[in-house]
Parts: structure tokens; C-alpha cells; sequence
């Protein structure tokens, strides 16, 4: 198999080589690939949790669970105040 590369990812590749860090060029792009789809299957978890996330509160809000959000801005900065150590 042939694959063209630029020559920016040439000169890295070249780096790794020249330094041992990879003793092949097969040995870099199959460790780049893994990590490519470790990366990808963390974005898939992040995005999956974030839409649960909105799923539930979409849920919520369809029941009138709904939070005022003057309360709530209020409360963090009252949280932050504490945490800086300053009276609310």
C-alpha cells in the first residue's frame, strides 16, 4: 500500500523515527490510529452523555419541572462568595 503524506506530516513522522520513538513508520500510524479512535470514542461517550443529559431536561421541562434561573445564578454566585471566602 502507498501513502502520500505532506511534508509536514513527513517531518514528524521523520522526528519520531530519528529519536527512537518509533523503531517503523507502521509502528507510528498504528499507534496514531488507536489513539484517532480512543479519541473518537470519547467524543461518542461526551456527546452521549450531554444528550441524555438534554433529554432529561427537555423530560423536565415538558412536566413544568422548570427552575427559575435568577434562583439559580443567584446561588452560584453565592457558592462562589463562600468558596472565596466571602460573606453572602
Amino acid at each position: 500500500m502507498t501513502i502520500v503524506i505532506s511534508p509536514e506530516t513527513q517531518r514528524l513522522l521523520d522526528e519520531r523515527l530519528k529519536t527512537g520513538t518509533y523503531a517503523s513508520a507502521d509502528d507510528a500510524l498504528r499507534d496514531a490510529l488507536l489513539l484517532l479512535e480512543l479519541q473518537e470514542r470519547e467524543h461518542q461517550a461526551d456527546f452521549q452523555a450531554i444528550k441524555a443529559k438534554l433529554e432529561r431536561g427537555a423530560a423536565q421541562a415538558e412536566r413544568g419541572e422548570l427552575v427559575d434561573p435568577d434562583v439559580v445564578l443567584q446561588k452560584i454566585e453565592d457558592l462562589k462568595r463562600r468558596r472565596a471566602g466571602k460573606p453572602a
